[in-house]
């Protein structure tokens, strides 16, 4: 083929596709004119959406021509749907003008019914009774306390009273008490012993602490050894007198200057039990109870409540009998040392007409009210009531003596006296 008629035919093949090009061209501006068109519409019908929905204009208002209708864009179906949302609308000519509430129509145009008035007072007045009963809580705990800082002010001068840290390890004691208690049903797991053994044991063992002028922390801490070894381990009936000397023995050494020595318990059994089978108890019971002896005991609670309550000599000796006595009773074991301090202490008010039975002072100290304490020493009282008469007299007798002021001896109030409910039950 000649040049020419090559580049002849290249030049026929490229105009069709320049054609092509610019008519390519020309459509992308069309497009382009029309979307404008469209996007001009759209605003149009997004002005007059909201023309409507906020009511006529002030120009109409003022009697003027109304606006010309824009022409619809090129894409329809949008206009058509902003006119179509426009129509679901209610006009806002054709709905009732309601003025908006300002900052000073608002309060007085809201009507409130009587009830609300009523309800909103009675919260009111909830409300202002509880701040009331919680200032004069406030108040009564105040005073409380003070009464307690007069009563133990002078007690930082006496280095035996631990004044600085007197409080402290009173509040800890209190804390703390829960976690060493021996099981009040533990007897329902005991085999070969029962409740009456352990009673003559507990009897024997106060005649034991008397002959050997032993202080009053060693007999209680000696019960709490002995209830709480039985409490994790079943023990035969002959090893339960020598259960109760080893816990005298390990009581003693915590706590005395000069404990009993090893073949002196030997010798109070009548030689009943060996110095080698007291001292392989000891170290079983020690390594049961995993070494932890000091725990709080009801005559830690005793010193300072009774200071608290006031109580002299006899009050003194009477709230201890009442403990002590209650060593002998398994049931006892259902509260806690501090508990059972607190309802001796009320016991012993009423039995001596103090008047009130249950200071502020006292209620403060101890963290009991009179009204938690009734059960506990209405059951004091029945255990009173019922020791003239009880064959195991070792604690009856230890406080008949007037160096312990005859306490045992005093008349005790009859069922009902501390808690009427109590004795309804108990008679039904």
């Amino acid at each position: 083929m000649a040049p020419s008629q090559a580049a002849a035919a290249a030049a026929a093949t490229v105009a069709p596709a320049h054609r092509a090009i610019q008519r390519g061209r020309a459509g992308t501006q069309s497009a382009r004119h029309g979307l404008r068109s469209v996007g001009a519409s759209m605003v149009v019908g997004k002005v007059n959406s909201v023309g409507a929905l906020a009511g006529p204009s002030p120009r109409n208002a003022q009697g003027a021509a109304p606006s010309v209708q824009q022409p619809r864009g090129t894409l329809g179906d949008i206009t058509n749907g902003q006119a179509s949302r426009k129509q679901l609308k209610a006009p806002a000519a054709t709905q009732s003008q309601q003025p908006l509430p300002t900052l000073l129509t608002s309060s007085a145009s809201v009507a409130v019914s009587p009830a609300a008035c009523c309800s909103t007072a009675g919260v009111v007045c909830t409300v202002a009774g509880a701040s009331a009963s919680a200032a004069a809580a406030t108040t009564a705990a105040q005073a409380a306390e003070d009464i307690l800082q007069a009563i133990f002010e002078g007690d930082e001068k006496d280095s035996q009273k631990v004044g600085e840290y007197a409080a402290d390890i009173f509040a800890r004691s209190l804390e703390k008490e829960t976690r060493f208690l021996p099981k009040s049903d533990y007897m329902e797991g005991q085999q070969d012993v029962n409740a009456k053994m352990r009673a003559i044991l507990i009897d024997w063992l106060v005649e034991v602490h008397m002959k050997y002028h032993l202080r009053p922390e060693t007999l209680f801490l000696t019960g709490n050894i002995i209830d709480r070894y039985l409490s994790l381990k079943p023990v035969l009936r002959k090893k339960l007198q020598l259960l109760g000397v080893v816990a005298m023995l390990i009581a003693a050494k915590f706590e005395e200057i000069d404990p009993p020595r090893v073949h002196e318990f030997s010798y109070i059994t009548d030689n009943t039990y060996d110095k080698r089978e007291i001292l392989n108890m000891e170290a079983h019971v020690l390594l049961t109870l995993g070494f932890q002896i000091a725990v709080p005991i009801a005559v830690h609670f005793i010193d300072r409540l009774c200071r608290a309550n006031g109580c002299d000599g006899q009050h003194r000796n009477f709230v201890q009998y009442t403990l002590e006595m209650s060593l002998l009773d398994v049931r006892a074991l259902r509260y806690s040392p501090s508990v059972m301090v607190a309802a001796s202490v009320l016991l012993s008010n009423i039995v001596l007409g103090r008047k009130p039975v249950w200071p502020a002072a006292m209620a403060h100290c101890s963290k009991r009210s009179e009204a938690s304490l009734l059960i506990c020493a209405e059951e004091l009282r029945g255990l009173m009531e019922c020791a003239k008469t009880a064959s195991l007299h070792a604690v009856r007798r230890k406080y008949q003596v007037d160096q312990r002021f005859g306490v045992s001896t005093l008349s005790i109030p009859g069922p009902g006296t501390i808690y009427p409910g109590r004795a309804a039950s108990a008679n039904a």
